[in-house]
């Protein structure tokens, strides 16, 4: 492998992943995008019905069947492999497909259950999807860099949430795609290539955790792990109609996640679940919480699930336009929506004026260890990092220790400002009380294609700020026209504007972020459970 050239290497790890989906499994041929926009429906006419039945049912009344024994752990495997096998075809969404390893697992967890009667654990038998940012036994995780396809992982390398959701009996079946380094909202790489987007494959899933997005939306899983440095669980979230949190830093164990810019501790990467319910979101971080974390990462602190009482009355406040990049009409459409309903159930909304966005956005930053790690084979860097970080070593000027001080310093003095700001909302609020949470667009566009100018600034704020975040799956897009505008902020707001297609757009996720302050994790939860039984009022499956 080492004596092969960077592209011979990447297509044989592309070929790996095809060649590991059983043939029965494959299909004969891919739909194109004109014949089939839209895939989720596609994908369920592959599956037997039982195997419909399985993949689609809410993630408590499948933890119940398996731990009944009603259903077998791996029927339900199975089930998910053949899911996921279908979305990786018509998607490139996977970078491990783990099926030998996930059928042995299960069929131990099975004769468990058969010969004590009792579960390994709150998980067991569920099949959980993976960020390729996690070291799992038996499998590489290069995160988009051809010089980490350096071999399989061993269980030691296991750490973090990885040993924690197997302790529970999760089944690990898939990894998921990313870009080179995790560094951009797109979703492409020289390994594994670019994945698309299920709900129109013309259109980007996101990134960087976007193959988890595009394989979630077509329920190749019941729930994964990504990771998020500055919306990288949120965005993808967002473009596929999925439920996904970003923790404040230190709360949930970020260790077993393979990255090149390790060490970086001032705006540092977090993980979060990504799931189609917000009982499943809720769930996955009590799991996480009640393994202690603490005990076994020490840059997690000791704080236990705390339960949070909503009040009556919630103050929202509401962010449209950052004043960098105004969000594209059906955007602003559907916060402005959620807004009115939560005015009608009687909640206040207020408009929050921030601190600048933009200067949020200049703190946060990368590193050049990822040319290094490009240089080693000669692999070109994909052109969306290369924007950010410079195309080669040198490109990017290097900041001193005394630079990345002043940043840190920087940062801590612009989320002083932001609390400020934020604790100042009880002088304009009819309680007399700060505001609960904080609402904004996920996305300023519906959505992109590759090659597409982009903006990535409604999401990093939260990141430097280090406040909890949760993107929500509460509207689709409307065919909203698009305006005249001749007062542009600039360049990239025009561009975004006339990038927008209300034609092409319409029926496509639209994400709605709610920010809450630093470890206010239950919190945002518990809110986002009041918003969503405001926005669909059929009384949702009870939490688990």
């Amino acid at each position: 492998m080492a004596d092969m050239t960077w592209s011979a290497r990447g297509e044989a790890k592309r070929s790996s992943v095809l060649e590991s989906i059983p043939k029965a499994w494959r299909l004969a041929s891919i739909p194109s995008v004109d014949e089939l926009p839209n895939d989720l429906a596609f994908v369920a006419e592959q599956l037997s019905s039982e195997e419909r039945e399985i993949t689609e049912m809410e993630l408590p009344a499948l933890i119940s069947a398996v731990a009944s024994g009603r259903l077998s752990a791996r029927k339900v495997t199975e089930a998910y492999a053949h899911r996921a096998a279908v979305a990786h075809q018509l998607t490139n969404c996977l970078s491990e497909f783990m099926l030998p390893s996930a059928l042995k697992e299960a069929d131990r967890l099975d004769q468990h259950l058969a010969k004590t009667g009792n579960t390994v654990g709150p998980l067991h038998g569920i099949p959980v999807s993976l960020k390729d940012q996690f070291f799992v036994d038996g499998y590489e995780t290069s995160v988009g860099f051809v010089a980490w396809l350096d071999g399989p992982a061993s269980r030691e390398d296991e750490a973090g949430i990885v040993p924690i959701l197997r302790a529970a009996g999760a089944v690990f079946h898939v990894k998921t795609n990313v870009p080179t380094s995790t560094m951009c909202i797109e979703t492409v790489n020289n390994v594994i290539g670019k994945t698309v987007n299920p709900y129109n494959r013309a259109y980007s899933p996101g990134g960087s955790s976007g193959g988890e997005g595009a394989l979630l939306a077509q329920r190749g899983a019941p729930i994964g792990v990504g990771t998020d440095i500055g919306g990288s669980v949120r965005v993808p979230c967002s473009l596929n109609g999925l439920w996904g949190l970003k923790c404040s830093p230190h709360r949930l164990p970020p260790a077993g996640a393979r990255t090149p810019i390790q060490g970086q501790i001032s705006i540092p990467s977090v993980i979060g679940p990504m799931t189609d319910s917000l009982d499943a979101l809720e769930f996955f971080t009590k799991l996480t919480l009640n393994a202690r974390p603490w005990e076994t990462d020490p840059e997690v602190i000791e704080m236990p699930w705390r339960s949070y009482d909503v009040p009556e009355k919630l103050v929202f406040g509401m962010v449209l336009d950052d004043g960098v990049v105004l969000p594209q009409p059906a955007v602003r459409v559907a916060v402005e929506k959620l807004a009115d309903k939560l005015r009608e159930a009687g909640h206040e909304v207020i408009e929050f004026e921030p601190p600048s966005h933009a200067e949020g956005l200049n703190i946060w930053t990368g590193g050049n260890q990822i040319h290094a790690l490009c240089e080693e084979t000669g692999e070109p860097l994909i052109e969306e990092v290369a924007e950010i970080m410079g195309a080669g070593m040198g490109d990017r000027e290097v900041m001193s220790a005394e630079e990345v001080w002043e940043m840190a310093a920087e940062r801590v003095a612009y989320t002083a400002k932001y609390d400020k700001a934020w604790n100042a909302t009880a002088e304009v609020t009819q309680c007399q009380r700060p505001m609960d949470a904080l609402l904004m667009p996920t996305t300023a566009a519906v959505g992109w294609k590759r090659g597409d100018p982009n903006y990535l600034g409604y999401t990093p704020v939260g990141n430097v700020l280090q406040y909890t975040g949760i993107s929500m799956p509460l509207a689709k897009a409307e065919p909203v026209p698009k305006e005249s505008r001749d007062d542009f902020y600039n360049d990239v707001d025009e561009t975004i504007h006339n990038l927008y297609s209300p034609k092409d757009t319409a029926g496509m996720p639209v994400g709605i972020q709610m920010l809450g302050r630093r470890f206010q994790e239950e919190k945002v939860i518990a809110i986002a459970r009041v918003i969503e039984k405001i926005v669909f009022p059929s009384p949702p499956e009870a939490a688990l």
